[in-house]
């Protein structure tokens, strides 16, 4: 059985400083939560208003009403499955290959799409600068479509990270070369920047090249969606090999 103690507690994970305190973050929707099952992620509550979802899950979940799931929520519209798990602990060891930077993102959508590609593409690592989005934003949680377990995400100063590593540093910007006659080198970092700055002047001394996608002739628009840029920069990475 829930208590209003428990309803309290996971209400309390809406915040990132009690998500950071206790290494648990919230995922809803049904088929998110399942895939985190699936992945052998610790569960530590399972709750469902729906009664034959809790037949599905047997004695691990507990049927609440909707009331309490109103409580516990992070949508504007409660799905009828939320799931509390234990926050995930990657190594800090840096990866061969491709390994994706980001500077200073901020969108949760943003990230949990990068994710999502990343995944896709068999990206394994993603190194976030220490003030990006968090990776347990319920917001980054749902974009990422059950993704999170597949691809290391970790937080550090990114100038000390590439000091200490000679690869190359490739970075997205409107003046670098053209991605039509790119040449990836096999072990890099992939930079991307701010949604609105771009990557910051601290990290611009960093960079080995440059690198940007060639629109239309005709387009109107000034840029890509970061996550769009991102996804089609890795592509590239992965189809030239």
């Amino acid at each position: 059985m829930i208590s209003n103690r428990d309803i309290k507690f996971i209400k309390s994970l809406h915040l990132k400083k009690n998500r950071d305190a206790e290494k648990l973050f919230i995922a809803e929707g049904e088929k998110l939560v399942k895939d985190l099952i699936n992945q052998d992620l610790s569960c530590k509550y399972l709750l469902t208003t729906d009664e034959q979802l809790k037949i599905q899950l047997g004695d691990r979940a507990n049927l609440i009403d909707e009331v309490q799931m109103k409580k516990v929520t992070t949508l504007k519209s409660p799905s009828p499955l939320l799931g509390v798990f234990e926050q995930i602990q990657f190594s800090e060891s840096i990866h061969d290959g491709l390994v994706l930077m980001l500077d200073d993102v901020r969108d949760p959508g943003n990230f949990g799409t990068i994710i999502r590609t990343a995944d896709w593409f068999g990206v394994s690592q993603i190194i976030c600068s220490k003030n990006s989005v968090e990776l347990y934003n319920p917001k980054v949680v749902a974009a990422t479509m059950g993704c999170l377990a597949n691809v290391q995400v970790i937080y550090k100063d990114l100038s000390e990270v590439i000091q200490k590593d000679a690869r190359p540093v490739i970075a997205a910007m409107m003046e670098g070369d053209s991605l039509k006659d790119f040449s990836w080198p096999k072990d890099c970092f992939l930079l991307m920047g701010n949604e609105a700055n771009g990557v910051s002047n601290e990290l611009m001394s960093s960079v080995t090249q440059s690198v940007h996608i060639p629109g239309s002739r005709h387009k109107s628009s000034e840029s890509l969606n970061l996550s769009v840029a991102t996804s089609v920069l890795i592509s590239s990475y992965f189809l030239k090999e």
